[in-house]
């Protein structure tokens, strides 16, 4: 489990942008596979994504499936796609179904799990109350790593989160996290940290970057070091 800033880099850039010839929308929808779960319960379905007409579905448009998603059940599919009655579609929300996978394409899934997240207030410092949400996890480890993903103003932005082991879907963005002091006994984390390995690499002057950006690949890059090297 070797990564490194740039590989991290690498990864959320490949993550974000989810264009694919067969997911643009028409009659400003796009329709995609998913399996959804409650407990040990799986559901073969469709999700609607509202896109407008000719756009490809990129990081904008999940952040509007992590409050809600409207599905299609397999056996309404074929009705939907003639009539687009939207009596067809059904509601879910974080507290109905545990988490479902989006099948972007044959090669390209995202796994949104239900959980709770606490995003970080900067001018306080403190954590908000925490909101679920259905959020991209993209790391499943003693330390879990998440993407959440904002849209305003036609412009998306991903911001990382995390969970450990003993709260895996009790999430806080990864901007609140001290990296002295969440892995003080990892001497590999701490002598990168020391040496400033989690704030500059060199793949990060290939394009302009903000420091907040910088230090949560940063962040991330220490909890898979620490995964890799002290658990």
């Amino acid at each position: 489990m070797k990564l490194n800033i740039s590989s991290v880099v690498r990864f959320l850039t490949l993550s974000v942008m989810l264009v694919s010839a067969s997911h643009i929308a028409v009659a400003g929808e796009v329709i995609s596979e998913i399996r959804y779960w409650v407990k040990s319960d799986t559901v073969q379905a469709y999700v609607v994504i509202s896109v407008p007409d000719g756009q490809s579905v990129e990081a904008g448009h999940l952040a509007s499936l992590q409050d809600e998603i409207f599905c299609l059940s397999a056996k309404d599919y074929a009705n939907y796609m003639q009539k687009a009655d939207r009596s067809l579609l059904k509601k879910l929300t974080p507290k109905d179904i545990d988490g479902f996978v989006l099948q972007v394409d044959e090669e390209m899934s995202f796994e949104f799990v239900s959980a709770k997240y606490e995003a970080y207030n900067r001018q306080t410092g403190k954590y908000k109350p925490a909101k679920r949400q259905f959020l991209v996890r993209v790391l499943n480890d003693d330390y879990s790593l998440f993407m959440v993903h904002h849209s305003r103003d036609g412009k998306s932005r991903v911001e990382m989160a995390y969970s450990k082991k003993s709260a895996p879907l009790s999430v806080k963005s990864i901007r609140g996290l001290e990296i002295a002091q969440e892995f003080a006994e990892c001497p590999e984390v701490m002598q990168r940290e020391q040496n400033g390995d989690y704030r500059e690499d060199d793949s990060m002057h290939l394009e302009r970057r903000s420091i907040e950006t910088i230090q949560q690949i940063g962040k991330s890059v220490a909890v898979v070091d620490y995964l890799s090297n002290c658990r």
